[in-house]
């Protein structure tokens, strides 16, 4: 007779064990391939299905670990970058830069099928006893991440996406019970400590801004809660206060200047410890596409100094040293393990994950037209304030230049404002004592 009628247990045993060992050994294959594949996946920085359409962008040259280096550390890294950020990574470099009037044709149209978009489905986004699913509106254009952010954050699309006023330039609707409400014209995102109150400061000492809150950091601190919605909606009220008192309202603005959507992609309840599904300028486009977004960069090794005396307790140039190093350590062990944008936004000693820019400034450049992205370098800002960049600010927000008669005062308040840091910096380095040489050597290489 057959072995399998005489043996039944010994047959059973032996097919157990054939399976356990082919499962063992295809587990094994697919980490080895994991562990090979990893720097050729890192090398194209992320191909991950939501980040395809960024495929074709050019990687940066000449850089470690994400920071431009060479461009970051000398004098003119701004002007350098344009081959890099401004125009390394901008997503007509392929097709030449069109005609600006070609893309704010673009984007006023744009704008429009979203506006036509949110009347179609407004009853099913007002309607909170409904589960929300929409497709997704014309400028997002990745459904898998449009699902993820309508179920990690139903509120805030229930109370932020209603059709916007069309007399306003700020992104206002009226809520159910009409009172007026706006969204910020302007996102002036960052880096942290590295000028971000003072420009923020000089931007709306202009008749046409008004004044707000400085940093609500209302997305990256949200949570689920619908008062934390109510909340900042109030926190933007002196706008609509505005608008009962001044006639030209249709030419008034406003914005939001919080450091933290630059960076803190982590505090997105999906992200926590896990692969980045979608990111805070991913919900930011989604719900205000036609944002202006301003980008203040500082050399990465003077930020991260400054962070680290900013915010540590028991300071002291060894400490320093100290930490900058263990930071450095866990940031290229995070590199071994996962991909480059995730390591990013890890907390490490010191803040240095704030100073990986490369890394950050792409996910708004992958969302934001580079017509609505504006990159100032910080030691620019405080040399040339009147000359120029506040000029470049105002044509780029498309409010009035002022005049060379209108622009000494806010000079002279660079100017005090830079004796007072002046200030602060000797006492605190009296205090402290200087940065070791090798630290800063360090980080310089680093970056």
């Amino acid at each position: 007779m057959p072995l399998f009628i005489y043996r039944p247990r010994r047959l059973a045993v032996l097919v157990v064990c054939s399976l356990t060992s082919y499962i063992t050994l295809t587990m094994l294959m697919l980490y080895g391939y994991n562990l090979t594949s990893l720097p050729q996946r890192e090398k194209r920085f992320d191909q991950s299905p939501w980040q395809q359409q960024d495929a074709g962008l050019p990687e940066a040259q000449n850089t470690r670990h994400g920071n431009m280096v060479g461009l970051l550390q000398n004098q003119s890294y701004l002007e350098d970058a344009g081959s890099h950020i401004q125009a390394g990574l901008d997503r007509d470099l392929a097709n030449g830069i069109k005609d600006h009037a070609v893309k704010s044709l673009e984007l006023k149209n744009m704008l429009q099928q979203f506006e036509a978009w949110k009347t179609e489905h407004f009853n099913v986004i007002s309607n909170r006893s409904v589960p929300l699913k929409l497709p997704p509106p014309p400028h997002v254009n990745n459904s898998f991440i449009w699902d993820k952010m309508l179920t990690t954050f139903p509120l805030v699309f229930r109370r932020l996406m209603r059709p916007f006023l069309t007399d306003y330039k700020n992104p206002c609707f009226r809520e159910d019970d009409g009172s007026l409400r706006c969204l910020p014209y302007f996102i002036e995102i960052g880096a942290a400590k590295c000028g971000t109150t003072d420009l923020y400061y000089h931007i709306t000492r202009h008749p046409q801004v008004v004044r707000g809150y400085k940093e609500p950091h209302f997305w990256t601190h949200m949570g689920k809660s619908d008062n934390k919605i109510t909340q900042y909606l109030d926190s933007l009220t002196n706008f609509s206060k505005a608008m009962v008192t001044k006639r030209d309202k249709e030419s008034l603005i406003f914005g939001d200047a919080s450091p933290s959507y630059f960076w803190e992609n982590n505090r997105v309840p999906q992200n926590k410890n896990k692969e980045l599904l979608f990111v805070w300028a991913d919900l930011i486009h989604a719900v205000m596409p036609g944002a202006k977004i301003i980008i203040i960069l500082r050399n990465p090794t003077n930020r991260t100094i400054s962070h680290y005396f900013y915010n540590s307790r028991n300071q002291s140039p060894e400490d320093l040293h100290k930490k900058v190093h263990e930071a450095t350590k866990r940031f290229n062990t995070c590199l071994k393990q996962r991909r480059y944008r995730e390591c990013a936004t890890e907390y490490y000693p010191a803040r240095l994950q704030v100073s990986v820019y490369i890394a950050h400034v792409r996910e708004w450049l992958r969302l934001y037209p580079r017509e609505q992205v504006l990159i100032i370098r910080t030691e620019d800002w405080h040399d040339h304030a009147k000359n120029g960049i506040l000029q470049q600010i105002y044509k780029f927000l498309e409010i009035d230049e002022l005049s060379e008669a209108q622009l000494p005062d806010l000079e002279e308040d660079s100017v005090l404002a830079e004796i007072e840091s002046k200030k602060a910096t000797e006492k605190r380095s009296k205090r402290l004592g200087y940065v070791l040489p090798e630290t800063r050597a360090f980080l310089d290489e680093f970056f």
